[in-house]
């Protein structure tokens, strides 16, 4: 769905999909934590009597399922994404003897052969959703061995609160990273190219100014780099837009 293109009422397409259903997950795993919280400290105030043969062999199970669908994930993509061509629009109007140029370009990141997790927030979502149960079936297990030849019945909730802290920490960086895409707040990563991005645009021939300089993230590999440039009376269209074209998609 993500993938659909762009229409009249979501011109930049529906990529922010990803990000919404990654936001999604992270609120819901805080609400399992938070259940498996309050379960444990149940269990904690008033223990209760779990059998470890049956335990066992279901949370063994559940980690080797777990565990293929985080070796699947991890897995490097074997084809890299391609860079989209920047695409230019531009509406031009005479300013002072001057030609004032609107341009618009969106560029694509290229990004190296990575995790399928680490590509967009929805498969990050779902890498934690999976570790979590992974992490659910290691407690499980170890908690049924204690259980089992140790008779020790408080292991169950004290391997379910260290279950819940892992799962609240490591949902942090997409927390963070879905919050931040959708309210336009740029990473340190993309923060930092601001100015060297505006200085090679002073730098091109025929540029006279350069205002408006905005950059955002669609979703997590995709800018979105939207200025607004004067030019010199002189400039030669095709040259211009061609030098841009080469500029924003070496920055993306």
């Amino acid at each position: 769905f993500a993938s659909l293109p762009g229409d009249e009422k979501f011109t930049y397409g529906y990529g922010r999909i990803e990000v919404i259903s990654g936001l999604t997950i992270c609120v819901f795993l805080i609400f399992v934590a938070f259940s498996f919280v309050l379960e444990s400290v149940e269990r904690l105030i008033r223990p209760q009597e779990v059998t470890g043969d049956q335990l066992l062999i279901v949370a063994v199970m559940g980690l080797i399922v777990n565990l293929l669908g985080i070796c699947f994930l991890q897995n490097p993509d074997d084809i890299e994404k391609e860079t989209v061509p920047a695409k230019v629009e531009e509406s031009e109007t005479l300013k002072k003897g001057s030609e004032e140029v609107v341009i618009n370009m969106t560029t694509q990141g290229k990004p190296k052969k990575r995790s399928k997790a680490s590509g967009n927030e929805n498969l990050a979502g779902l890498f934690l959703h999976i570790m979590a149960d992974a992490l659910g079936s290691v407690g499980v297990i170890i908690s049924a061995i204690f259980i089992r030849y140790y008779g020790i019945v408080m292991a169950d909730p004290i391997c379910s609160l260290g279950i819940s802290a892992r799962i609240l920490l490591s949902i942090l960086s997409l927390l963070k990273s879905t919050m931040n895409t959708l309210t336009l707040h740029l990473p340190p990563r993309v923060e930092k190219k601001n100015d060297k991005i505006l200085k090679a645009i002073m730098g091109l021939p025929y540029v006279n100014d350069c205002v408006e300089l905005k950059l955002w993230l669609f979703r997590r590999d995709e800018l979105i780099i939207t200025t607004k440039i004067e030019v010199d009376p002189a400039y030669k269209h095709p040259e211009l837009t061609e030098k841009l074209k080469d500029l924003f998609e070496g920055y993306s």
